[in-house]
């Protein structure tokens, strides 16, 4: 039936083809490996990429927050400023306006009657 008796070359050959098939068998387990982590690497930086878009996003939504804050503070400081001012000038009308009435001859009339009529 069958010759079990194999020459060298038979078992140089049947040796060599399970070399290449092993070899074969390795690299595309290799490949496999490769392409997931390809994979996986890009599903990385897609991750990544959104990430940035978010906070991206993010700090420009602080910033146009920043700016109208900044632009309502100095609205708010000239209004502060213009109610100091308003005051202040109301505070030198009055004083002035007090001293005037000290100074001025009926005024002093007055307070001499005042004072002789509580004697």
């Amino acid at each position: 039936m069958y010759e079990l008796y194999y020459n060298s070359a038979d078992v140089l050959n049947i040796v060599l083809a399970a070399a290449i098939g092993l070899v074969a068998i390795m690299l595309a387990w290799v490949l496999f490996y490769v392409a997931m982590t390809l994979r996986d690497s890009y599903h990385i930086v897609r991750d990544v990429k959104e990430i940035t878009g978010e906070t991206k996003k993010a700090v420009m939504l602080f910033k146009e927050k920043a700016q109208a804050g900044t632009y309502l503070l100095s609205v708010i400081s000239k209004g502060v400023k213009d109610v100091a001012s308003y005051v202040d000038d109301k505070m030198k009308g009055c004083k002035e306006k007090t001293e005037a009435k000290k100074g001025s001859s009926f005024a002093k009339a007055t307070t001499e009657k005042k004072t002789k009529s509580k004697k």
